[in-house]
């Protein structure tokens, strides 16, 4: 069978340290998913604006999503997520991000818009461009949207009326054992952490990226990972070298619980069933 499913080809220089996590044996089983997601010292990198332009930071996108609710202080519901292009028109992100954390999950996604930041900035300004459930294609798998099923944990966003030339990402099916012996890379946007030495203030989104190892697979579906991340983080792209390119092996989408006796991140991975599915759902044609 086939593994590599490649929509453009990408050229990856990536600036980070490498981490000095220590991978804990673990048995294989359910791991508790939960929101803490940095494991012991906070290894990410900051990515500035003289890499975001460059591969493959710029096929990643930052996601304001807005829901049809109101907080406890009155506000709209508002939570923060990354995705990618995998091709000129479509972008893959966490599933869970078309629904509410502050409201009961249901068959029926409460999503009011989702406003995509895409870089490279245009004139020193931040393209923006805004999707609604009633005139975009946005895709989620029923057994998540219905049953909230943890392995099905992905979206997809189509940008109906837009294309954006710029290399994107490609999938790869990479097999236990290639997970196992290749270094792993995690980028995405974060809400909470400021770059120190920047002088930006907060109440912004930075591009971070982390290195780290692959320790397990849960099933085909979803695997375990020591990269630290945070919120915001959700839909980033899980990298893996490939025939000296960079390719996405998983969609990161949670954390751990704070009393979690293994302290592992994780994702959706990549397999022939999802891109199949996209594929079903007209996003390959």
């Amino acid at each position: 069978m086939v593994k590599k499913f490649k929509i453009f080809a990408i050229i990856l220089t990536v600036i980070c340290v490498i981490s000095s996590s220590t991978i804990e044996v673990v048995a294989h089983g359910i791991l508790p998913i939960g929101t803490d997601t940095v494991i012991g010292l906070d290894e990410r990198n900051y990515v500035d604006d003289a890499f975001r332009e460059n591969e493959p930071y710029i096929a990643l996108v930052y996601l304001d999503v807005y829901y049809d609710c109101k907080d406890a202080s009155g506000k709209q519901c508002q939570q923060g997520g990354t995705g990618f292009f995998f091709n000129a028109q479509n972008i893959l992100t966490a599933g869970h991000l078309l629904y509410c954390k502050n409201k009961e999950h249901t068959a029926t996604s409460n999503l009011d818009r989702i406003e995509i930041k895409i870089v490279p900035k245009v004139n020193g300004y931040t393209q923006v461009y805004t999707i609604t459930p009633e005139i975009a294609n946005i895709y989620c798998p029923e057994a998540f949207g219905r049953g909230s099923n943890p392995d099905y944990d992905y979206a997809c966003l189509n940008l109906y009326n837009a294309s954006f030339p710029f290399p994107t990402l490609s999938f790869y099916w990479a097999s236990e054992e290639e997970l196992s012996s290749n270094q792993l890379y995690l980028i995405g946007y974060d809400v909470d952490k400021v770059p120190e030495n920047s002088g930006f203030t907060g109440n912004d989104y930075y591009l971070y990226e982390c290195r780290g190892n692959y320790v397990y697979n849960q099933d085909e579906r979803k695997m375990y990972y020591n990269m630290d991340t945070e919120e915001g983080m959700s839909g980033s792209p899980v990298l893996m070298m490939y025939a000296h390119e960079y390719h996405v092996v998983a969609v990161h989408t949670n954390g751990f619980r704070e009393n979690s006796a293994v302290k592992l991140n994780s994702g959706v991975r990549i397999t022939p069933e999802i891109y199949q599915d996209l594929h079903n759902h007209g996003f390959y044609r």
